[in-house]
């Protein structure tokens, strides 16, 4: 028995060496994502249920839509920093291509202020997303991400007046969902946000949001499941992670 096993592995070996067998290779899916939550601020002991949303974001992400671990960057609470969020946008510039699904997801504190230079705003004022350290104002996320070549990308924010941030960052080939309008508050809940339970725990994890019902729910269908915040959709088609 031991002797025909190394016959086998033998033969194995010269039929994968003379190419009459290939050996598939192990790849990634061209996906890539950077996830934030900020559920604890160094300056309060509030808790909020950001980082939860934001962990629940990455599950769906590998779960449902085959992004593999690798592909994700996740920051939570005093990892969520402005260098360490814009490094990862970086990382993630690095990595896509035109051919790419993309994804920024972020979770935590935001508002809005004076308008910030160059004054493009017509209502005199700016949004900003509250990291860990440093405030990041959406005309800063609207430049770095100003250079992607990926016609698929999808961004979600669930802040205080993320509505803010809905016309800015939009463009061909891009969702941008916020939970609220410009000037709304997000509600904070037990284990996930209100917007979050709604839009990835109900919508998006128990399919409830699969309209359509082919199995699959796109990011229209989460946000018509959700039924409030505002979206910007400028993909062709339904979008599927």
């Amino acid at each position: 028995m031991k002797k025909v096993k190394t016959l086998l592995i033998v033969l194995m070996l010269l039929l994968i060496g003379n190419g009459l067998v290939t050996v598939a290779a192990q790849s990634s899916p061209n996906k890539w994502a950077v996830v934030v939550g900020i559920g604890k601020y160094p300056w309060t002991s509030e808790r909020l249920a950001c980082s939860s949303d934001a962990r629940l974001m990455q599950n769906i992400l590998k779960s449902k839509y085959g992004f593999s671990n690798r592909n994700i960057k996740l920051l939570l609470d005093s990892e969520g920093t402005k260098a360490n969020i814009f490094s990862a946008i970086e990382w993630l510039k690095t990595n896509e291509d035109a051919g790419s699904t993309v994804v920024f997801f972020f979770a935590g504190h935001g508002g809005y202020g004076s308008d910030q230079p160059p004054l493009d705003e017509s209502d005199s004022r700016d949004g900003y997303l509250l990291a860990a350290d440093f405030s990041i104002w959406d005309d800063e996320l609207r430049d770095i991400f100003a250079s992607m070549d990926s016609s698929k990308v999808f961004m979600l924010f669930i802040t205080c007046r993320s509505g803010e941030f809905v016309e800015d960052l939009s463009g061909e080939g891009r969702i941008i969902v916020s939970s609220t309008t410009e000037g709304g508050v997000t509600v904070d809940g037990k284990p996930y946000s209100v917007f979050g339970d709604k839009f990835l725990n109900k919508g998006i994890k128990k399919e409830n949001a699969d309209l359509n019902k082919d199995g699959l729910v796109s990011m229209e269908e989460a946000y018509a499941y959700a039924s409030f915040g505002l979206i910007s959709d400028n993909y062709e088609g339904e979008m599927i992670l």
